[in-house]
């Protein structure tokens, strides 16, 4: 599921003078640039059935009648649901980054709510719920984003407006980097249900699901996807607790991520062969 489209998130936030719209407008100007991703995917005719049952990626609330639609998603559909993840995922990695170079304390905020999305295609999965239980909780994971934005607004405009208010890279760089790990946890949480789900339905065709990585070089924030091999996914036979992310916004200056260490680059677990023969994915 995603929960891309941060302009309309904006639009909600009510400007309160020149900076407050100046804050906004930066946000819009990095969010256009991850938009064609996105936009591509929510055009594709292919999903237009998931969009009929499901609110995912509008940034808009469900409507009551898909809150009390209780029908339960068929195979078939969380089939295209998942194929609709395995897309969407490069989309989510590409707005990371992008965000985390604006303000890593943001880019934390991104990856909390990919991974809050990420727990409510769990549930879905998993649980086998109505259409309108998942679009519930989508419902009040909009109401939390658009609660986020607005108090980060808030504070970035008040930041701007007293230079003294100051926190250094380092902070900054850490609450990102805790998570980034929270959001690699849920995905291998994901990976697992996954397993269990074809487990359970064999006609499933199972996707590749990703894991987020990113590292700091030469002052700037990158992130990428690695595929989660079949060790990786049998790995921690829980992940239900993954480290928290305040949802605190503290007023922060434009920063420059710290220089890359030697040593950071991510190393690739598992036998990416070794799943996709056993899963049969391409």
């Amino acid at each position: 599921m995603s929960f891309k489209r941060l302009p309309i998130i904006l639009l909600v936030t009510v400007a309160a003078g020149c900076t407050t719209i100046g804050v906004m407008s930066d946000l819009s100007t990095v969010s256009s640039s991850v938009q064609p991703c996105y936009a591509a995917l929510r055009n594709d005719p292919k999903y237009a059935h998931l969009h009929q049952h499901l609110e995912v990626d509008t940034g808009t609330m469900p409507s009551d009648e898909k809150l009390a639609d209780p029908e339960r998603p068929s195979p078939e559909l969380i089939q295209k649901g998942m194929e609709w993840f395995e897309r969407n995922q490069k989309c989510n990695t590409a707005s990371l980054e992008a965000f985390s170079n604006f303000d890593p304390v943001l880019g934390a905020r991104m990856a909390a709510w990919q991974g809050e999305m990420l727990d409510i295609l769990d549930y879905a999965v998993s649980e086998n719920p109505t259409y309108g239980q998942i679009n519930l909780r989508i419902k009040h994971f909009v109401e939390r984003k658009n609660a986020d934005v607005k108090q980060y607004v808030a504070a970035e405009t008040n930041r701007r407006k007293s230079v003294a208010q100051q926190q250094s890279v380092d902070v900054l760089s850490t609450v990102l980097d805790v998570a980034i790990l929270a959001l690699e946890a849920r995905q291998m949480k994901f990976a697992k249900t996954q397993r269990v789900y074809f487990a359970r339905v064999p006609t499933y065709r199972p996707v590749q699901i990703m894991k987020t990585v990113c590292h700091r070089k030469e002052r700037r924030v990158f992130c990428l996807q690695l595929a989660i091999g079949l060790d990786d996914s049998q790995g921690p036979q829980s992940f239900d607790s993954p480290a928290p992310v305040t949802s605190a916004f503290t007023p922060v200056p434009a920063p420059t991520p710290a220089p890359y260490v030697a040593g950071q680059q991510p190393v690739v677990r598992g036998s990416q062969a070794q799943y996709d023969s056993i899963f049969d994915i391409r």
